[in-house]
Parts: structure tokens; sequence; C-alpha cells
């Protein structure tokens, strides 16, 4: 059962905080956990409203959540586990966007993997969270009026108690007190680490090619005899 779910604008830097729920002795379910978990079919039919969520089947194992999808369907968290502690971070509007928008262009570099079924239903997935999220239009002002207002609404959902407005700089203390959790001893993981983030990337390649070897290399090799043609024939 989710315990603890983070929201936040779209971004890389979320994966520190995944590492500060780690820390706390969590065990959370992110993005890249939809893609390991193979959960991104039933997460496409859930968006999609044809098929209900079977939350304890799908976090199973997790007690926090963050990053989309999971965030945007805060509601039907809270009816699963009404005692929810939910942490919304507070972070620049314009730094956040420009996060986001380093996201997308990470995103749109690895559009090379919709060749296989199963990053590809990852992906549209993300892009259906990011459409919901954004309601189809993610320009600097549409997408800052649509989050303040999702903030909003959790902020008029959630019971206060059970809310926490947390900056990444206030560090520990706050969270802490809010989750009943001792301060670590370690540096709260406030700074992004891309060598993280490439770790995850090269992983989830690893497992891209490990499951659609075939269509791999096939790929591979009409690149490979694209590029001899190119350079030899044409």
């Amino acid at each position: 059962m989710v315990k603890v779910l983070w929201i936040a604008f779209p971004q890389l830097e979320t994966q520190e905080f995944k590492q500060a729920s780690k820390i706390l002795g969590y065990h959370p379910y992110g993005t890249t956990d939809v893609f390991t978990k193979n959960h991104s079919s039933a997460w496409n039919k859930h968006i999609l409203h044809s098929e209900e969520m079977d939350w304890a089947s799908l976090f199973e194992n997790y007690d926090t959540a963050l990053e989309v999808p999971s965030f945007l369907f805060y509601r039907d968290i809270l009816k699963h586990n009404p005692n929810l502690k939910v942490i919304i971070l507070d972070i620049d509007s314009r730094l956040s966007y420009n996060r986001y928008k380093r996201l997308k262009k990470f995103l749109w570099w690895s559009g090379w993997v919709r060749l296989f079924k199963r990053p590809r239903e990852y992906m549209k997935m993300v892009d259906r969270a990011f459409y919901l999220l954004f309601k189809g239009n993610d320009s600097f002002i549409n997408a800052q009026v649509e989050y303040t207002q999702f903030i909003e609404e959790v902020k008029n959902t959630v019971p206060t108690n059970q809310l926490l407005i947390f900056q990444p700089s206030d560090g520990w203390q706050p969270l802490c007190d809010f989750l009943g959790k001792e301060v670590p001893t370690q540096k709260f993981p406030a700074k992004y680490d891309s060598s993280k983030m490439t770790n995850t990337t090269q992983s989830i390649i690893i497992s891209i090619i490990r499951q659609d070897a075939f269509l791999f290399i096939i790929y591979v090799s009409i690149l490979i005899g694209l590029f001899t043609y190119l350079l030899f024939f044409y």
C-alpha cells in the first residue's frame, strides 16, 4: 500500500527525491518502474478510462509513489489509503519548466525505442500522462496554469494534516517531521545526479535488447546497411 505520494512538475530531478525516499527506508514507485515492471499497458488503459486500475496489485511491494502517471491519480490512491501523506515540491516555476523541457528533449532523443513494442507502450503512457496534466498544451504559460490548478485541487482534496509543501532547500528536518522519521546522517540529495539517470537509461536499453533482441538486431543491421550504402555506393 502506498503511504506517501510525491507531486512535482515533471522533471528528471525527481530521481533525487526517489533516492531520498530510499534513504528514509521507503520502496518508491516511479516512472522508470512503470517500464521495468511492465505496467505501461495497465496505465494506458486506465488513462484512457477503458479499464479500472488494481491499485493493490500495481503497488505491491511499494509504499511510496512519485512522478507521472501516479500522482495524476492522487484521488484514487487517497481512496485506496485514506491516511495517504502527500508531499508537494515547491520549486520555482521557470526552473521547473526548463527542467521539464530538458526531460522532453531527453525523451525525443530516446524516440528510437518506439520501434519496439514494450518501450512504445511506455512512451505512449508518458505522452498521455503529459497530455492529461497539461490538457494537450505544454507551452510555458498554459503548463503553469494547468499545473497550478492541479495543485490547488490537491490542496482542497487532501486533509491539511496529511499535506506537506516542501522545498528541497529545507533539507531533511521538515520532511522527517512530517513522515515521522529520524533525520538521516546523509546529506539530502537535492542536486540532480546525471550519472544515476544514465545508469537507469542503460538498464532500460539492456532490458529492451534482451526482450526484443531479434528486432534490435534487424534494426541495427538496417542502420549498418544504410550507412554502408551511403558511404560506398551513393
